[in-house]
């Protein structure tokens, strides 16, 4: 891929947009997808948990979600109108039996009162936050008591070999983001890592690590 390329790449992936943003959506889905399924068992549902996550893409894992506990609840958060629009479409039945809403927000402010979650989580966004230091701040202001959070990122060892990388991505390994949990009021309570064969997003055929780290107050 050329230079240009590797942008629009890196732009797509941080923020999907205009007519290609749905093709992204669709990528990003089934690249990702056991990536999203392990954060969502790393956080243990219970029945009747409200559940929240920043950077749903086009949400298609949202049944699957359901079917980890009864009577769930779901808010999505996102920074691209395209994947606001997409999700609502793909889930329309929960969105009208008022199990699940979406939201685009501003990446830094969450629109919702104090404690309104059991729990959330969020796979590969930590690369892209302007603040994480502000943005675990506000996922601990959602929280309710004893609420927990996991963060699902491609590791920094694999991430650094992929040429669109060098595009607006932070990058981090599970020391960085135990260091930033410190300077926090939330705890590590689980770490887990993961290794697997995948066709990567620049299209060569990679051998992907990935973390979970679920945190909780």
């Amino acid at each position: 891929m050329t230079d240009d390329e590797l942008k629009e790449l890196a732009a797509q992936l941080k923020q999907p947009y205009g007519p290609k943003g749905v093709e992204t959506g669709v990528m990003l889905h089934e690249s990702n997808l056991n990536m999203t399924l392990n954060a969502i068992r790393a956080l243990r549902l219970n029945s009747h948990d409200a559940v929240f996550e920043l950077g749903h893409g086009n949400c298609s894992h949202l049944e699957e979600l359901f079917s980890f506990a009864d009577n769930l609840s779901y808010q999505g958060l996102e920074i691209s109108d395209v994947m606001i629009a997409e999700a609502i479409r793909i889930n329309q039945a929960f969105v009208e039996h008022k199990k699940a809403n979406f939201c685009l927000y501003d990446g830094c402010h969450f629109p919702f009162p104090n404690a309104s979650f059991d729990k959330g989580f969020s796979v590969n966004t930590l690369y892209f936050w302007e603040s994480p230091l502000n943005m675990l701040r506000e996922i601990d202001r959602v929280l309710k008591p004893r609420g927990c959070f996991a963060i699902t990122f491609g590791d920094k060892s694999y991430l650094e070999k992929q040429p669109f990388t060098r595009y607006g991505f932070d990058l981090y390994g599970i020391e960085d983001v135990e260091e930033l949990v410190k300077q926090t009021q939330f705890r590590v309570q689980h770490i887990e890592q993961q290794s697997e064969m995948i066709q990567s997003k620049a299209g060569n055929r990679v051998q992907r690590i990935y973390n979970t780290i679920v945190i909780g107050k």
